[in-house]
């Protein structure tokens, strides 16, 4: 009989993938998976809202498809099985037999769609005027330090919409994934404000830190220099630090016919 596929996701990343909350922040540094776990994020979206929109935001189009994008694929051909040009196509027009999204994009440029219709649109907010005036079903933000907050709510907040009345009150549905290097200095300060939130309102936010160390099955011991574990030496007080080595050894996602992830 053959073994049961196992695949690996650390974690931390397990833990934010699985909150349901309509505001969510991973902060994480190199070699995290940050990516990865996007990548598993949008699949998750179009699992559960067939037909949707959603809007992918980076600093800039040349930083989303040449950093992010890759690890984003890697995701969804290893965990769900989606090929490119089979199951999803970019920069194009769909095929005849893909399913339309409830509100087609105009333009196919930097647009991936998914064969039940699901859709997902790049936005470069070195460019965030271009954002106004569309509806999104849901929002991913990558290296979110670098987005201005005050243009964030300005801009994406009023976009943040159904595109159907079919989507009212599914999981899922509104929900804004933040994820991010740490902050520094004032730069993307307004990400650790978070935290504060998720006590105060644990319903709407969810606040999550992870290192490097989390994801040492991939990276390997020894091959990053953050390998130390954050116990007390290292953790900053206050932020989470010292629960995240003792609080997600035994959490575990499945779905159904998929292969489970474990953390070892």
């Amino acid at each position: 009989m053959k073994a049961k596929e196992r695949l690996y996701l650390n974690p931390i990343s397990q833990l934010f993938l699985s909150a349901w909350q309509l505001i969510r922040v991973l902060i994480a540094g190199r070699g995290f998976s940050k990516s990865f776990g996007n990548g598993i994020d949008v699949a998750t979206k179009l699992e559960a809202l067939p037909r949707s929109k959603g809007l992918f935001i980076g600093l800039t189009y040349t930083q989303i498809l040449t950093n992010t994008l890759l690890p984003m694929k890697s995701a969804w051909e290893q965990y769900f099985g989606y090929l490119e040009n089979v199951h999803y196509v970019i920069g194009r027009k769909p095929p005849a037999w893909f399913k339309s999204p409830y509100q087609k994009p105009e333009r196919y440029e930097n647009v991936i769609t998914f064969w039940n219709g699901t859709t997902l649109i790049f936005g470069s907010f070195d460019r965030p005027q271009l954002l106004r005036g569309a509806s999104y079903d849901w929002v991913i933000v990558d290296e979110a330090l670098l987005i201005k907050k005050d243009q964030y709510d300005q801009i994406v907040i009023p976009t943040i919409r159904p595109t159907h009345p079919i989507f009212k009150d599914r999981p899922f549905h509104r929900q804004q994934s933040f994820t991010s290097s740490m902050p520094y200095g004032s730069t993307g300060a307004w990400l650790l404000e978070a935290e504060q939130k998720a006590k105060q309102f644990p319903k709407e936010y969810f606040y999550i830190e992870g290192t490097s160390w989390h994801n040492k099955f991939v990276l390997g011991v020894g091959d990053h220099q953050s390998m130390a574990p954050p116990d007390a030496a290292t953790a900053v007080p206050g932020r989470g630090d010292e629960q995240a080595h003792t609080k997600v050894w035994c959490v575990i996602l499945s779905r159904p016919g998929r292969p489970s992830l474990v953390y070892r």
